[in-house]
């Protein structure tokens, strides 16, 4: 699965199959466990790549809508336990997202 937003691409959804082993700046990993995202905030370098892995018996997503931030939408899909999602971002800014299924659930992606 490989899409990108129209017009100018600001974020890319790559599948994975695995994630990176510890969080770089150009790579990080966020579990959604215990009903939360964890860490609740990551900082990464433009054109870095964040992998979403859920741990909960629930499923999960990660999804933004464009506001606040650079205007760029994603959404990792549903994930059910052990399933993971990658998104590239390429825009530097601050993408809030949630999981729609449990919209407490909120966390940020910071991108420099």
């Amino acid at each position: 699965l490989n899409t990108s937003v129209p017009s100018e691409p600001r974020v890319t959804v790559t599948s994975s199959t695995s994630a990176s082993p510890g969080a770089t700046r150009k790579a990080a990993r966020v579990d959604t466990a215990s009903f939360k995202f964890l860490p609740a905030s990551i900082t990464i370098a433009s054109g870095g790549r964040v992998t979403w892995t859920n741990r909960d018996k629930a499923p999960h997503t990660a999804q933004n809508t464009g506001e606040p931030g650079p205007g760029a939408e994603f959404d990792s899909g549903r994930l059910t336990r052990g399933q993971h999602q990658s998104i590239t971002f390429s825009t530097p800014g601050t993408y809030h997202y949630y999981c729609v299924y449990h919209r407490f659930m909120e966390a940020n992606v910071i991108v420099r």
